[in-house]
């Protein structure tokens, strides 16, 4: 079922005898509310909508949603409910709920393959054993799976879990605990009668302190956490810009804490650690509801993820500095001369070096030029039919004063466009600039999650369900059953601004 009602659309030669005929009063490049279910059924807007079965919401392009409902004559089902409704037809067509319990097909797929290769199993064939050896090569640099260390680790992972089973774990406990809940990251759930509430336990932690009869509950035994260096290093480079700092406090957002605030400029800065603020610790909302928070107080809060303060120390400094006024170099835009850039390189180096997003590819590359150096950058990119601003920032530790503005202009007045997009971050940015540029706010999406691998945030869309199911031996059905078995967890953002200009 679709949850937006209305969509937005801008009339194109193209789709208003379309929307005429459905009965809209539209013109070409005049924006039009219309229902989401009467947009063309290529429409490449992205909307939001929910399993019929489950209720579980999630979002595409809406000529997928078009095809999921075979035209919105059917009802969408999930993965997993899809699964469900094709085993329960089955079962109710055949009298079994796979098709390879079907004597006749499993027949008719054996003599195939005696007829093609002369085996009754593929995998017995040369042909998958050559695949298989060179997939392997190829992962993980052995002609067998099996022999990869990886592999290895992911196999003992699966055997710890086996071991740490809920109802064995309870097996163990006294009478007073009772488990309540386990998920994949080896987190447990337990009640304890002696403090009447409930409380977390990593396996680990929990079968140390039953060997060493120590007491479980976390809540009467707390489990000692310590600082760590990242966030001292932050709290040291803050306390030395000469500006009053509160550290620690509850008493701005209670019952929550804030790491650090700067009260002379209603600016919070929070810092993340990628173990200890991931889904294991904190739930989905958390870093989104410490930001509204202090949004509804006036206070900007900017969130520094451990790797990025790790791998990416200059450009936070640098953003920090631009928020507190403390830059001292200054160049005026009026004073540089744009210029459009074609050489790649020179753009991946410069939004590596001075953007905390770093390079995307883009069409349009448009610099401000100080003294002939690169000093500002910002580029677009047209995807899915619609002019997106990707990236604009200026070289670390310098601020161009009117660098968006001007760069901004020349890009509208030379490319005509009807509308532009953008994204902006939740957890870096608020906003400001785009007002300043006369976008409006178009929408927020959910909070956004990357997945924690060797201790570095990574974008969720390099393990897509359909990728990670190329791992062999990987279990799991979804792209998150996959990826907790592999050991792996997710740190939740703040989600995006959905930013909009229009002529």
């Amino acid at each position: 079922m679709i949850l937006d009602k209305y969509t937005y659309i801008i009339g194109h030669s193209r789709n208003v005898k379309y929307y005429r005929k459905l009965g809209y009063d539209i013109s070409v490049r005049e924006r039009v509310k219309v229902e989401t279910t009467h947009l063309t059924p290529g429409s490449t807007f992205i909307v939001n909508y929910k399993c019929d079965e489950c209720g579980l919401e999630t979002k595409s392009q809406f000529r997928e949603y078009y095809s999921y409902t075979n035209g919105l004559t059917e009802n969408y089902y999930c993965a997993s409910c899809n699964k469900i409704k094709f085993r329960n037809n089955f079962m109710k067509n055949h009298g079994v709920d796979n098709p390879m319990k079907v004597k006749s097909i499993k027949d008719k797929l054996r003599n195939t393959l005696l007829e093609r290769y002369n085996v009754d199993h593929y995998s017995k064939t040369e042909e998958y054993k050559e695949k298989y050896r060179n997939t392997c090569y190829e992962k993980w640099g052995v002609d067998n799976a099996s022999k990869s260390e990886k592999v290895k680790k992911i196999i003992s992972d699966i055997k710890f879990k086996e071991h740490n089973l809920p109802s064995k774990i309870s097996k163990k406990l006294d009478s007073d605990y009772k488990v309540m809940d386990y998920s994949n990251d080896r987190n447990f759930t337990i009640y304890h009668d002696v403090c009447e509430s409930n409380f977390e336990i990593f396996a680990g932690t929990l079968n140390d302190r039953l060997r060493n009869n120590n007491i479980i509950c976390t809540n009467c035994n707390p489990v000692e956490t310590t600082t760590s260096s990242g966030e001292i290093e932050l709290r040291d480079f803050i306390s030395g810009l000469n500006i009053k700092v509160i550290q620690n406090s509850y008493s701005i957002i209670p019952p929550l804490s804030l790491d650090i605030f700067l009260p002379e400029l209603n600016l919070a800065i929070e810092f993340n650690g990628v173990y200890w603020h991931s889904e294991i610790h904190k739930d989905k909302n958390y870093h989104l509801n410490k930001t509204k928070l202090c949004s509804e107080l006036g206070i900007n809060l900017l969130h520094v993820w451990e790797d990025d303060w790790r791998d990416k120390r200059d450009i936070v400094e640098s953003m920090i500095l631009n928020k507190v006024l403390s830059i001292s170099n200054k160049i005026y835009a009026r004073k540089c001369e744009i210029k459009e850039i074609s050489n790649v390189k020179l753009v991946k180096d410069f939004l590596n070096k001075n953007h905390i997003q770093g390079y995307s590819s883009t069409k349009y590359k448009i610099g401000l030029y100080y003294n002939d150096e690169l000093v500002s950058l910002m580029t677009f990119s047209k995807k899915r039919k619609v002019m997106e601003l990707v990236r604009f920032c200026s070289k670390l530790g310098t601020n161009v004063i009117g660098g968006a503005s001007k760069l901004f202009k020349y890009f509208i007045r030379k490319y005509e466009y009807d509308y532009i997009v953008s994204y902006s971050d939740i957890s870096f940015f608020n906003g400001v600039l785009y007002e300043r540029l006369n976008f409006n706010l178009n929408g927020v999406t959910p909070p956004n999650y990357w997945w924690v691998i060797d201790k570095t945030r990574k974008h969720r869309f390099n393990y897509r369900k359909q990728e990670l199911l190329k791992i062999p031996g990987v279990i799991g059905s979804t792209e998150s059953e996959i990826m907790h078995n592999l050991g792996n967890y997710r740190i939740w953002g703040c989600g995006l601004k959905r930013w909009v200009w229009e002529r």
